[in-house]
C-alpha cells in the first residue's frame, strides 16, 4: 500500500483599512452580509452565536459550483481574533485546513491579517502554481473590497445602524468580482 501524499499550503495577506478595528471586525464577521466583500462566498451561516465551538457552513462560488464547507469556530475574540477550522469539504479544492482572522489598531485605522492553511491528501486538484495564484488573487480581491467598504461606513452618518449601512453600499457600484 503506498502512502498518501500530505500539502500543506500556507497563506498570509494583510491590508491597512483606514477604519476603527471595531467598525472593521463588526463588517468582516457580519456573516448575513460576507458576500457583499467575498466574491468567493455565496453565503455563509453560522449555527448560533459566534464563540469557540460553533459550527458555520460556507456556500463558495466556484465557476458555476458552489461547493459547501463545514467549518468549526475555534476562537473569538471580538475585536481582535477569529480563528476557524475546516471540518468537511464537498470539493477537493477546500480540504482541510483553517484559517485566523487578526485585527490590529494602527494609527490610522485598522491593520487586517488573514492567515490560512490548506491540507491535501493526495494528489493536488490542480497544479500547485495555480492554486497559489488563485488563492492570492481572490483573497487581494476580498481584502480590497472589505476595505472600500469598512471605508464608506466610517464616512457614513454616525448613529446609523449597520443594515442602513450595507443598504447603501449595495446600492452602490458593486465591488471587484
Amino acid at each position: 500500500m503506498t502512502a498518501l501524499s500530505l500539502y500543506h499550503m500556507k497563506f498570509e495577506f494583510s491590508i491597512d483599512i483606514p477604519a476603527p478595528r471595531e467598525l472593521v471586525w463588526s463588517v468582516a464577521q457580519d456573516s448575513a452580509h460576507r458576500h457583499i466583500w467575498d466574491p468567493r462566498v455565496a453565503r455563509y451561516t453560522v449555527h448560533g452565536v459566534p464563540g469557540p465551538g460553533v459550527q458555520a457552513t460556507i456556500l463558495v462560488r466556484a465557476f458555476i459550483f458552489r461547493p459547501r464547507v463545514e467549518v468549526t469556530l475555534t476562537h473569538f475574540d471580538p475585536p481582535r481574533q477569529s480563528i476557524l477550522r475546516i471540518d468537511k469539504s464537498t470539493s477537493r479544492l477546500l480540504p482541510g485546513g483553517g484559517g485566523t482572522w487578526v485585527f490590529e489598531e494602527t494609527a490610522e485605522g485598522t491593520r487586517f491579517t488573514t492567515r490560512f492553511n490548506l491540507k491535501y491528501e493526495g494528489r493536488l486538484p490542480a497544479p500547485e502554481a495555480l492554486i497559489r495564484w488563485g488563492v492570492s488573487w481572490d483573497t487581494r480581491r476580498s481584502l480590497r473590497n472589505l476595505r472600500t467598504l469598512a471605508t464608506g461606513m466610517t464616512n457614513d452618518q454616525p448613529g446609523r445602524d449597520t443594515n442602513h449601512r450595507i443598504a447603501a453600499i449595495k446600492a452602490a457600484p458593486p465591488p471587484e468580482r
